[in-house]
């Protein structure tokens, strides 16, 4: 996403909340990275398909890439979404990626009882060139 790099670097995540005209709701995804020389944004807007039975995870501000998602539960209670039907978003249309170019994306999430943490653990993996983007930390929430 892009090119910085390293380990314990500070982020933040606000989620906010939007009531649409339809009735439904979507979520504002908006996070930060804080790399020593840059800061770095990468935001995303999900809304729920109940038909589907899906979440839509539009990508960037615009929107450069869709992807539905699909969320499950571990044995052990911790969330486990993983992608499934991915697109290019381009002048508001939407156009199929092929298989061979997708980012498979795998996100673990659940919390620390011991440490009082929240965990998380992304990975997203192309067939062709490896793994694209990871990364992994624990956070507390802090209300805004």
């Amino acid at each position: 996403m892009f090119p910085e790099s390293g380990e314990a670097i500070p982020f933040t995540i606000r989620n906010t909340t939007v009531m649409q005209e339809n009735g439904g709701c979507k979520v504002l995804w908006e996070r930060t990275l804080y790399f020593d020389e840059k800061t770095r944004k990468f935001d995303a807007t999900m809304t729920i398909d109940p038909v589907k039975g899906v979440v839509q995870d539009y990508l960037g501000d615009p929107s450069l890439f869709y992807s539905d998602l699909q969320f499950n539960v571990t044995q052990e209670g911790r969330l486990l979404i993983r992608s499934s039907v991915q697109r290019f978003v381009l002048g508001g249309k939407e156009l199929p990626i092929p298989k061979k170019l997708e980012g498979r994306v795998i996100v673990e999430e659940g919390f620390d009882d011991v440490k009082e943490v929240f965990t998380i653990h992304v990975s997203i993996h192309n067939p062709m060139f490896g793994r694209l983007v990871m990364y992994a930390g624990q956070f507390t929430e802090k209300p805004l």
